[in-house]
């Protein structure tokens, strides 16, 4: 038996959608001051509210609520969002959210969603006649459908991965990097404060770094579920004696030994299949939207690239759907597509007048469908050809219309010129009802056209001309930029015009959207995809806020956390080429690449540190991170970290004790450059008898030329102190790194290794400042390493490990060679401490 309440949410959504048009009825601009048409709309919305959040599992179990929502609500909540009142628009953004992050209700409406993202939201954000408050509203519902990856999910399936559908998801992140960015005040919007821009700037930020951080939940949550279902398969076989083969299983287990890695690779793994289904419609997208380019370029040309790559047939009817289905087309090139007279160009626009139904249509409004989907041309050969097969078409559908063709095909052309003629800024002398009426006499088989009729169809085009949609956006962009417009009562009324245009386009979409699909049912398919699209705009963003010295620590530190996120998102889709460039980002802003190191610390550097160390160590526990070559960065930044803490305890350094001796008769003289001049250089000119330069690569592509004093400066100790003693938890983070090696899985420790022993040469390399941190810690990680890797794996890092030994040992520097030696003498006795069996050699 329901609950009171539930029959209660059921009889109050009942009541409140099938009310007169409370919630449904467009607030009219010139009442919008009407306290009781605002009271009004507001308490519909106020109780539809309240039944969304209060109606449970009603709405789930209810088909007739569901087909209300979609059928009803989605519209009223349409013409209200777009309400120039504040508290309308902001209660009806609220119903929005209210149903598109329901779990029961959002599944039902994903194409809608993507309606008034890219028609609506969209459109407020990049128009210059939109409000502060708009805006500010709109952005707060961007963040809430960020909270849930799932949502973004569904708008990416629904709409990028579909090769009829625009890339609504992919528009959208591009349009709050551009808010982000600062972008907002390019758009028009020049009536904002800098408070304003500042707190839009900052809501767009967050949004995006918060899709990033739910995405990691949701890839982490799929991940945890999957090798849970994968060990309780493993236990079902095992339990019924169909367990893995003994050599398999031995091998799966030396992959495993190490305690882990990434739990990124098993998903790959057992989800490759899956997610490759949607990288090949994301593919097939990509492939379209080439097409369409070549198309806009040279229209022959591209129908021939959609005819090769199996878009369409070489047939024109085939080719006429394509073409008036596909996005993104110039209409331009379009129109002069159809208009050439070649016969399969004739026969695809012949294709194109018969695919429409004019059926119970005026002239003008067929008329009006028909010249939606490309811009008539300039030649008349070509526009006589399109109304002569026009005029054939709408008298077949409407015989009781007109007399023959000839009638309607003479009307269209005189409709079209009259169009030009009441419009065109050009035309002086406009043409009047009585001009139309005397060019148009017994034009219908030798008889006029009945003259209320004319003076319809000439009333139709003077009060809406023919216009493409794109062509009455601009008009508003210009006429939003012009200095008038500056005025808040012209802004409001263009806003005004921006609305109705929004809902009447909106109004059609949504009532052509198909039935939606149910959402994603396997997320771990789209994330990846879902990442490469959006990880630029991304980068992009999160660079220039982290370039400026200007952001507060605020936006640092959203800025810090999305590129923790975006780390751990390319880790986890293989995404390695990305995943090296957020990397060197955090790796750059540490700061801890200057020498000297006499400045500071800002909080940016410091929290970068943090960053790159918790990824680091995230990986060392076997979390979700895999670095690859990207250790390099977090290796350079913990050699750093090192040469701080010898800094800060005013010990002596590693070139006291390991400087070449060809170099020491003038020790005093000759700058020392820095390791990183030698790690990242494109060119030297140090050498044993000059001064040491060092051209050096930074980060991303900074390029700087690095010294060091003989002797640190105060200001560099005490710079040093602050980082160190200061932020006590860094340096023992850093060391953790090395003694957690062994939970590094067994292909990573090895590419860990590589890097490690890459940088120990770098560090080597630098004659009169050898740093021996690395061999040291090439030392330590292998001993922890040697009784925690099978024999395979520790023979392979064992083969790095020696190699670069053996290296250090042969070199001129006598210092350096002995401590190699000797640092080979204590691993050997560690490798004899283990026990061996017979006919192995490794000892």
């Amino acid at each position: 038996m329901p609950s009171l309440a539930r029959i209660q949410g059921t009889i109050s959504l009942y009541g409140t959608l099938e009310a007169p048009e409370d919630a449904d009825q467009q607030v009219d601009p010139s009442s919008t001051t009407d306290p009781l048409a605002v009271k009004t709309k507001r308490l519909s919305l106020d109780m539809v509210l309240c039944v969304i959040n209060g109606s449970g599992s009603v709405l789930k179990r209810k088909p007739a609520f569901i087909e209300e929502i979609k059928s009803r609500l989605m519209f009223s909540i349409l013409r209200n969002c777009v309400s120039p009142v504040p508290k309308i628009f902001t209660l009806a953004l609220q119903v929005f959210v209210a149903v598109a992050t329901n779990p029961d209700l959002k599944m039902h409406i994903s194409t809608q969603i993507g309606v008034f993202v890219e028609e609506v939201f969209k459109r407020i954000l990049d128009s210059g006649n939109s409000s502060f408050q708009h805006k500010h509203r709109v952005l707060q519902v961007f963040y809430k459908l960020c909270t849930d990856a799932t949502t973004s999910l569904d708008l990416f399936k629904e709409y990028d991965c579909s090769v009829t559908e625009g890339n609504v998801f992919e528009g959208s992140i591009a349009t709050l990097a551009k808010i982000a960015q600062g972008g907002i005040q390019k758009s028009g919007a020049g009536d904002l404060q800098p408070e304003q821009e500042a707190k839009l700037r900052m809501l767009a930020l967050e949004s995006l770094v918060t899709l990033t951080g739910s995405m990691v939940e949701l890839s982490n949550r799929q991940a945890a579920e999957q090798s849970s279902g994968g060990r309780e398969k493993s236990t079902e076989e095992s339990s019924d004696g169909k367990g893995n083969d003994p050599t398999t299983a031995s091998c799966s287990a030396g992959e495993s030994d190490s305690g882990g890695g990434s739990p990124r690779n098993s998903t790959i793994t057992a989800n490759g299949s899956a997610r490759s289904s949607a990288i090949v419609a994301k593919a097939r997208k990509s492939e379209l939207e080439a097409g369409v380019r070549k198309f806009n370029v040279k229209p022959k040309r591209g129908v021939e690239y959609f005819v090769a790559r199996g878009f369409c047939e070489n047939d024109p009817t085939d080719v006429a759907r394509l073409l008036k289905r596909t996005r993104g087309l110039d209409k331009t090139a379009f129109g002069d597509y159809l208009g050439e007279d070649e016969p399969f160009n004739l026969q695809v626009m012949y294709s194109l007048v018969d695919s429409h139904d004019f059926h119970g249509m005026d002239l003008v409004s067929a008329l009006r469908e028909f010249l939606e989907d490309f811009r008539l041309p300039g030649e008349s050969q070509k526009i006589d050809r399109m109304m002569e097969k026009f005029a054939e078409h709408y008298c077949k559908q409407n015989p009781d219309i007109y007399a023959n063709a000839d009638c309607a095909y003479i009307l269209s052309f005189s409709l079209i010129m009259l169009n030009t003629d009441l419009h065109s800024s050009q035309v002086k002398n406009k043409m009047s009802l009585d001009d139309f009426k005397r060019n148009n006499r017994g034009i219908n088989d030798g008889a006029d056209v009945p003259s209320a009729h004319l003076e319809f169809l000439y009333n139709e085009i003077k009060n809406k001309p023919f216009s493409l949609d794109e062509d009455e956006d601009l008009k508003l962009k210009l006429a939003s930029q012009q200095r008038s417009a500056m005025q808040p009562s012209r802004r409001f009324e263009l806003f005004i015009k921006e609305t109705e245009s929004i809902v009447e386009k909106s109004r059609e979409m949504l009532s052509r959207k198909p039935e939606d699909m149910g959402g994603v049912q396997d997320p771990q398919e789209y994330l990846g995809p879902m990442f490469e699209v959006m990880w630029g705009s991304i980068l992009g963003t999160l660079s220039q806020l982290m370039n400026s010295e200007e952001e507060s620590v605020e936006v640092v530190e959203w800025c810090v956390e999305g590129l923790k996120h975006s780390v751990k998102l390319c880790a986890r889709f293989e995404m390695d080429t990305e995943r090296e460039c957020f990397v060197a980002m955090l790796a750059k802003y540490t700061g801890l690449m200057r020498s000297p190191f006499e400045a500071p610390a800002s909080a940016k550097n410091i929290m970068c540190i943090k960053a790159l160390l918790s990824l680091a160590n995230s990986e060392t526990d076997g979390g979700d991170v895999v670095l690859g070559h990207s250790w390099k960065h977090v290796l350079l930044m913990a050699s750093q970290i090192d040469r701080l803490a010898l800094l800060a305890s005013r010990a002596k350094s590693d070139y006291v004790y390991f400087a070449n001796p060809s170099g020491a008769s003038e020790p005093q003289r000759h700058a020392r450059p820095s390791m990183m001049g030698v790690m990242f250089a494109t060119h030297s000119s140090s050498s044993s008898t000059a001064p040491h330069l060092a051209t050096q690569w930074v980060g991303t592509g900074v390029s700087v030329m690095m010294k060091q004093p003989e002797e640190p400066s105060e200001a560099e100790i005490n710079a040093s102190k602050e980082v160190v003693e200061g932020h006590p938890e860094i340096v023992p983070a850093t060391d953790a790194i090395f003694q957690r090696s062994t939970k590094l899985s067994n292909g990573e420790i090895i590419v860990f290794v590589e890097e490690l022993c890459n940088l120990s040469s770098a560090e080597l390399a630098v004659v009169d400042n050898p740093r021996v941190f690395c061999l040291q810690k090439l030392v330590e990680v292998a001993d922890v390493n040697m009784s925690n890797r099978i024999r395979l794996v520790w023979s392979r890092i064992w083969r790095v490990l020696s190699a670069h030994f053996a290296q250090v040992a042969q070199s001129k520097n006598q210092q350096l060679s002995m401590y190699a030696i000797d640092s080979l003498r204590q691993l050997a006795l560690k490798f004899l401490q283990k026990d061996e069996l017979s006919n192995y050699h490794f000892q």
